[in-house]
């Protein structure tokens, strides 16, 4: 073959190959042009019951890149966030917790009505990153470390937030922010206040009503509304009477100095189990 031969046919071939690439792209475009209309019905009906569908931003388009954004204008939102989602397990093992984070923000604007995105990323930041940090970090001062943590947690708190905005009926979410607040960032009252308003939405668990009573114990100036709770709680039956239910309400009794004659249980732990439902002894609640 001569060389003029050969010139000929690798122009042809590139030509072909950038003939590809544009027609790929103009059908990517195309059928998301004919989605648009259905897209937009279907967004009027999402705001029509409170849900937000995700926004295709500039903001977004710099942070994915060409590529996954044209493949997300084209309908493939699930798909590149499913991709996205494998890349940040990939970092989480690698522990690259920046990296990590930047490719779970960009899921979330992808997929702003799956929880369990935001839920496992508020968990890998406030947990995962964190402890990292506290056991790897090599800061020459505690307090480097401690401000490293809470940069942690204060990402898993903002996911959880948005999360709860987007996704208001999701119990899981509140259950999730009422762990974070209690665990991580010691705030009994505002962890109580999530796992009441989780404990509202329907499906969710009954234990939400005991965790929220708990907390409510330990918040500063909240203790005889949290007695009165968990005195409701305790005479509901013996479902509710659990060891942590009956330690938090003979606690609250001594504190406030509540009569005798009016306590439900009594002021010292009792050596037989007349106090504590047996069935349920060894079953302890630690929100």
């Amino acid at each position: 073959m001569s060389a003029s031969t050969q010139s000929c046919a690798v122009k042809s071939r590139r030509r072909w190959l950038s003939d590809g690439r544009v027609l790929a792209g103009a059908l990517i475009v195309i059928f998301g042009l004919v989605r648009l209309p259905i897209e937009k019905n279907i967004e009027g009906q999402f705001r029509e019951f409170g849900l937000r569908p995700a926004t295709l931003t500039l903001e977004l388009r710099e942070r994915l890149g060409q590529s996954a954004f044209i493949a997300a204008l084209g309908g493939y939102r699930a798909l590149v966030a499913s991709f996205l989602w494998i890349t940040a397990h990939v970092a989480w093992e690698n522990t690259e917790w920046g990296r990590m984070n930047h490719l779970m923000q960009n899921v979330v604007a992808l997929q702003p009505r799956a929880w369990i995105y935001w839920d496992r990323a508020a968990w890998h930041m406030g947990w995962n990153a964190s402890v990292w940090v506290r056991q790897h970090g090599n800061f020459p001062r505690e307090a480097l470390t401690l401000r490293a943590e809470r940069a942690y947690y204060e990402l898993a708190l903002d996911y959880l937030h948005r999360g709860v905005r987007n996704i208001p009926e999701q119990w899981e979410l509140f259950m999730t922010l009422g762990h974070l607040l209690a665990d991580k960032m010691n705030d009994p009252c505002g962890s109580s206040k999530a796992y009441r308003e989780g404990s509202q939405r329907v499906g969710a668990p009954g234990y939400l009503r005991r965790f929220a009573a708990y907390k409510l114990a330990e918040c500063p100036g909240h203790e005889q509304e949290a007695y009165k709770e968990l005195r409701a709680l305790y005479l509901e039956g013996k479902e509710q009477r659990l060891p942590t239910l009956i330690t938090k309400l003979r606690e609250l009794e001594n504190l406030l100095a509540i009569p005798a004659s009016q306590r439900l249980i009594s002021p010292s732990p009792p050596s037989s189990p007349e106090n504590l439902n047996p069935q349920k002894s060894e079953n302890t609640e630690t929100p």
